[in-house]
């Protein structure tokens, strides 16, 4: 984390054509960090950042909205101590193989673009500790990803991705993992052994029973991830290596009752000993002991918790329209 002594934000009129002429050492002290931020603009990126001298000190880049549409092999050429590289909603259409030349880059942030695919030279970025790429075109995840040993966050939530690869697995520093809104039909069973993993966001949580909010994190989300990796690992040991959509259902849910194979018991911030069923009680979807039996099965679940009402009433519509249909096809016969 940088403490910065120097902002330098430029809104820069589109229709603009005087050049800038911006020396850095003109008001800095040798040992200042600078982050540059670029906003309104269809100059080219490097026609921009050449106009700062000395521009060695500046470590975080931000250029949001500015059309950018490729990365030259110039773009970064003046850049050398770039950390963090933030180029969200541009119409970049691939992650050019000039990143790889900022050799300290940590932080990757590329949403709301139109990427296709993630290179595999990916793996040369061996300092990043966050890739963001929301929001994209992505189809697929390469397996050299497996060599990012730094990485903490990724998220690439809401592309069109149908599988990850095994390697992911490896990912051993990973702690945020955001991969909601894909086209997943199985997941790699090996995330089992992601240990550090303390937040994920995953839509298939909202069909488990009783449905979770596909974002958990912080201590319950820490409780429910472990619960996750547990019954991933069960398969592993079936020698198992992909969990289906139904696999991964019929595993996780009714997951308060499943404390006795999973974890009897939970330690809090006191040092004392707390029930798991009652700490899963306590947090903002509100799981009730109710063992009734219910003719559809998703009433089996919820008490007090508005996010299953929805759930529910959405399915018990989805069956009426459904059990409607066939019988107008019947008798229509």
């Amino acid at each position: 984390m940088y403490l910065f002594n120097i902002l330098i934000y430029l809104n820069l009129n589109k229709k603009m054509k005087r050049s800038l002429d911006l020396n850095l050492e003109d008001f800095k002290a040798s040992d200042e960090k600078v982050l540059v931020t670029l906003k309104n603009t269809d100059q080219d990126l490097f026609t921009i950042i050449k106009c700062f001298r000395n521009s060695e000190s500046i470590v975080i880049l931000e250029a949001h909205k500015i059309n950018l549409l490729k990365i030259n092999k110039t773009t970064f050429l003046n850049l050398p101590n770039l950390t963090t590289v933030d180029l969200r909603e541009n119409k970049l259409q691939k992650i050019s193989k000039h990143f790889t030349y900022l050799k300290n880059l940590s932080r990757l942030l590329l949403d709301d673009n139109h990427i296709t695919y993630i290179p595999s030279y990916i793996d040369q970025l061996d300092k990043l500790e966050e890739l963001s790429i929301t929001k994209n075109k992505l189809t697929y995840i390469p397996s050299s990803i497996q060599n990012l040993n730094k990485l903490k966050c990724l998220k690439i939530s809401n592309n069109q991705i149908t599988t990850l690869p095994i390697e992911i697995g490896l990912l051993k520093s990973l702690e945020v993992f955001h991969f909601d809104a894909n086209y997943f039909t199985y997941i790699p069973t090996t995330c089992c052994y992601l240990k550090h993993l303390n937040e994920i966001s995953f839509d298939w949580l909202e069909f488990l029973e009783p449905p979770f909010q596909k974002l958990i994190k912080e201590n319950i989300g820490k409780t429910i991830i472990t619960l996750i990796r547990s019954s991933l690992q069960e398969l592993i040991r079936d020698n198992c290596l992909f969990c289906d959509f139904s696999t991964f259902v019929e595993k996780n849910s009714n997951i308060s009752s499943k404390q006795d194979s999973f974890i009897d018991q939970k330690k809090n911030n006191n040092g004392e000993f707390v029930n798991l069923n009652k700490e899963l009680e306590k947090a903002d979807f509100n799981i009730g002991s109710s063992n009734k039996k219910k003719n559809i099965k998703i009433f089996h679940a919820i008490e007090n918790n508005y996010y299953g009402i929805i759930k529910v009433i959405k399915t018990y519509l989805k069956f009426i329209i459904l059990h409607t249909f066939y019988n107008i096809k019947f008798n229509f016969n």
